[in-house]
């Protein structure tokens, strides 16, 4: 069967300039598609952290942390991060998709109705489709259509946020939606790191409290896994849910224990944070005159929308061969109408980079 449809179905996608690729990473190029904002994922003190890791605990967990995966530096870690957050637990998952689609399957659990932003990560709404997860989309940002459906509907309800979205940018005021439902969740994926005190994330910026957070820990920590941090009760339910907890091998404790070091340089890096959104600032100058459509955003997520994904890979290929790495964004990540190009400002950027890149941009048709 794949062999008869699977031919037919990938010239198709790569007719509409839908099919995905990898390339493999080139050192030379100017990297504008990372999500390692700080700079992490190459600090020499932190690779050295790692590899003390590596020789004083064990390579892998050995098992599901139900079983017997669960080792002390996973336990130090997860108090660590309830330290800085003065939460009452945590839980370490393998990756932030794993633990959205586990609070995905909380919520189907207690019967709570999830309202979201269409925009919102993919990971809930796979989520939403294995558990049976009850749901209302509003229209991205648009919070009076949110307070709408919330008003309009009765039991539970549970608000469920990004504060800083993934392909456009846009930063959520999540002070002014606080009190909008009885709960709110909140991925922190592209705040941690960057806003709040010691980069902890935008709900601590506007000091809420919410249930649970969702902290990945692949972007500006430099590593992978995510943490969900809240209250005990919620934890624990998380828990008895989490699948992708349950049946999974736990993270690596050797690794962990260089993810702790990196946490608590992250915490310090002020300067390095400042330093980006002046380049976000400098960069925003850059493209005012642009012939081109910006999504406007005031964070390091910078989207150039070109309305057609052939033009997107085109323009993508076109900075690649100019020495530029600016991925392609299309369908089903975006709408067909926001296919473009994702450009993702971070501490290792001059601003020579940025002058270099937009002059290359408005070569572009």
């Amino acid at each position: 069967m794949l062999a008869q449809h699977a031919p037919f179905d990938l010239a198709s996608l790569k007719s509409q300039g839908l099919l995905r690729t990898r390339i493999v990473k080139q050192a030379e190029l100017c990297d504008f598609s990372s999500n390692d904002y700080l700079g992490l994922t190459e600090d020499k003190a932190l690779q050295k952290a790692y590899q003390q890791g590596f020789k004083q605990y064990p390579v892998g967990s050995g098992a599901s942390m139900l079983i017997s995966g669960y080792h002390p530096i996973h336990k130090e870690f997860e108090e660590t991060f309830c330290e800085a957050y003065k939460a009452e637990d945590a839980l370490l998952f393998s990756s932030g998709y794993a633990a959205n689609q586990s609070i995905a399957a909380l919520l189907a659990r207690y019967s709570f109705t999830a309202i979201f932003d269409k925009a919102i990560h993919a990971s809930f709404y796979d989520g939403f489709k294995l558990a049976g997860t009850k749901f209302k989309r509003f229209i991205h940002q648009d919070y009076r259509m949110m307070q709408r459906i919330i008003n309009s509907l009765a039991g539970d309800k549970v608000l469920l946020l990004e504060s800083v979205y993934s392909m456009g940018g846009h930063f959520t005021p999540l002070d002014k939606l606080a009190l909008s439902a009885p709960f709110m969740i909140v991925d922190e994926a592209h705040a941690f790191g960057l806003y709040g005190p010691e980069g902890l994330g935008a709900v601590e910026h506007f000091k809420l409290k919410v249930p649970l957070r969702v902290i990945p820990l692949g972007k500006s920590l430099g590593a992978m896994g995510a943490i969900v941090v809240g209250q005990a009760d919620w934890i624990e339910a998380l828990l008895q849910v989490a699948r992708s907890y349950i049946y999974s091998t736990g993270i690596s404790p050797a690794y962990v224990y260089g993810m702790q070091t990196a946490f608590t340089m992250l915490r310090k890096k002020d300067r390095q944070r400042q330093r980006i959104f002046d380049l976000v600032s400098y960069f925003k100058q850059l493209i005012k005159s642009s012939k081109h459509s910006w999504i406007d955003s005031v964070t390091p997520i910078q989207h150039l929308a070109l309305a057609c994904p052939k033009k997107a890979l085109q323009a993508s290929d076109y900075l690649f061969n100019k020495g530029f790495l600016v991925r392609a964004v299309r369908q089903p990540t975006v709408p067909r109408s926001l296919s473009g190009l994702r450009v993702v400002i971070n501490v290792k950027h001059k601003k020579t980079d940025l002058e270099r890149l937009i002059s290359l941009v408005e070569e572009l048709k």
